[in-house]
């Protein structure tokens, strides 16, 4: 009795509060610091072009494409057409997607604190303020950032349909959420797949007619991707869908591994400009510290699974007796604290089919598991009776925490004082550089470490803006404006070699980047 008393003193209104003030504060910094400094890309662009084509009356039956040709869906575009109806300010744009993470965790841990053990709410709130990709994709407009909210409705409804079988909506709005993140991203599908699994193995699923109802309500949610692919797409003119199927058995680990670890923004890794933090001369350090709290992360979760699936034997559950899982409301009376883990469990055990797919991956496509990863371990503790196993588990969460919280501050404030400035916070300082001493339209060229990059349309969609704010004062010729980190004197000498090679009319250093306008010789 008396550990019940204690448990409750946590449980308060005043505990909730103050978890809402401290991830206010916390979350507010990071996305102060993060916002401002994150690139415009060629999703953004598009997604404000779209959108502006839907306010005009032309409504999309898909999105745009992905890097294997075919057509997305176009539930984004929905999504955000009516915030743009209002602005198209891409900082505004970049809030919503912070502003749907932190509604979706808040969701989560609301249903956390009222129908679980406290330790676990705990466990998913501090998670949830400190891992490192979910905080970077929840700071700017991407379609895949939008979906941990959905993500968090589904499971919030799926846990309370356990609860309560009789009101069959919850099974359907569950079902709803579940499609949305879908077509946000297509990797969500194995969710559907644990969806499905979880209800066999737990006995809930609804009876026939609602099943038929589901699939004529996920057609409804499909069909402008589906009346375009029928009735509007000229095959003869689409180019040829590039599969990656059984190509890269080894790339799904990668990426769930980098997903986990968040070390593939410990450096510039590719040709987008700020698609990573320019960490140098730190780069070492972090990695290893990041990867040490993956192998921390990655045994939590094994450890988290094995636990799970002992309780299979506490249920009597086997793979005998599917068929009469399939009897719609077929269920001996189950004990929802165990339902719970194994729900967990069977909405996460689909994930390992796309370590033997052999698909080429990248760390976003494991978005989905936002953040399911985090309730995954929020159930290991309390399901472990040995005290000291308990306090290893306690050990190696709270270690995963530390490390990538420290990460993931630490990276916030270096992009603040340190930014890109093609970042949506910092191109105005570009646009003043060409205003006053500019008297025509110079090329924009960013420099970085992997090379020179055009600032393309999307950039212009930027920079054009905030030139027409301003009055031109400039006299010079320019014919380009290199841009570039003044960390590249020191971490490329091939860059250092390259620039020296330059003779510049003028140079400016501003917010550690260095603004070079080339004349027309």
């Amino acid at each position: 009795m008396q550990k019940k008393t204690e448990t409750n003193i946590f449980k308060t209104n005043a505990s909730w509060f103050l978890y809402i003030g401290i991830s206010i504060c916390v979350l507010g910094s990071y996305y102060y610091c993060t916002i401002s400094a994150n690139s415009f890309w060629l999703d953004q662009y598009k997604l404000i072009e779209y959108s502006k084509e839907m306010l005009e009356g032309n409504f999309r039956l898909v999105g745009m494409r992905t890097s294997r040709l075919n057509w997305n869906f176009p539930m984004i575009h929905y999504l955000l057409t009516p915030l743009l109806a209002f602005t198209s300010n891409v900082w505004t744009l970049y809030v919503s997607a912070a502003v749907t993470y932190v509604i979706g965790i808040w969701s989560l841990s609301w249903f956390l604190f009222k129908n679980r053990p406290f330790s676990e709410f705990l466990i998913f709130a501090l998670l949830s303020l400190t891992h490192v990709w979910s905080l970077f994709y929840s700071s700017f407009a991407w379609p895949p950032n939008y979906i941990p909210l959905f993500v968090a409705l589904f499971l919030i409804c799926f846990f309370h349909y356990l609860r309560h079988t009789e009101n069959v909506w919850l099974f359907h709005g569950a079902s709803v959420f579940l499609n949305i993140a879908f077509q946000l991203h297509t990797m969500s599908v194995v969710l559907i797949l644990g969806f499905i699994l979880a209800l066999l193995m737990l006995g809930k699923l609804p009876r026939y007619r609602h099943w038929f109802l589901q699939v004529g309500i996920q057609i409804v949610l499909t069909s402008p991707w589906i009346i375009y692919h029928l009735f509007v797409i000229n095959w003869g003119k689409e180019p040829g869908y590039h599969s990656s199927l059984f190509k890269d058995f080894l790339s799904p680990l990668k990426a769930f591994l980098n997903y986990l670890s968040g070390t593939g923004l410990t450096r510039e890794y590719s040709p987008y400009l700020n698609y990573g933090t320019n960490t140098f001369p730190h780069e070492t350090f972090w990695r290893i510290w990041l990867s040490t709290g993956m192998w921390f992360l990655l045994l939590l979760i094994i450890w988290t699974l094995w636990e799970s699936h002992k309780l299979l034997d506490t249920y009597a559950i086997t793979w005998k007796k599917l068929y009469l899982y399939l009897l719609p409301f077929y269920h001996e009376e189950t004990d929802i604290n165990r339902a719970y883990p194994v729900a967990v469990y069977c909405l996460f055990l689909p994930t390992f089919l796309y370590l033997i797919s052999g698909i080429s991956m990248v760390p976003h496509y494991f978005q989905f598991l936002t953040p399911l990863v985090f309730l995954m371990l929020a159930i290991l503790p309390g399901q472990i009776r040995h005290s000291t196993k308990r306090k290893i588990a306690w050990s190696g969460i709270l270690t995963v925490v530390l490390i990538q919280g420290c990460f993931s501050y630490w990276r916030a404030v270096e992009e603040n004082r340190s930014p890109y400035l093609d970042d949506v916070g910092y191109t105005k300082v570009v646009a003043n550089v060409v205003s006053e001493r500019c008297q025509d339209n110079p090329q924009i060229r960013f420099v970085s470490e992997r090379g020179i990059k055009n600032a393309g349309e999307m950039f212009q969609y930027r920079f054009v803006p905030e030139l027409e704010e301003l009055t031109r004062e400039g006299t010079l010729h320019c014919k380009t404006l290199l841009v570039f980190q003044n960390k590249l004197f020191a971490q490329s000498p091939v860059v250092n070699w390259y620039l020296k090679l330059l003779t510049p009319e003028f140079k400016l250093e501003t917010h550690n980047n260095h603004i070079w306008v080339m004349g027309k010789q």
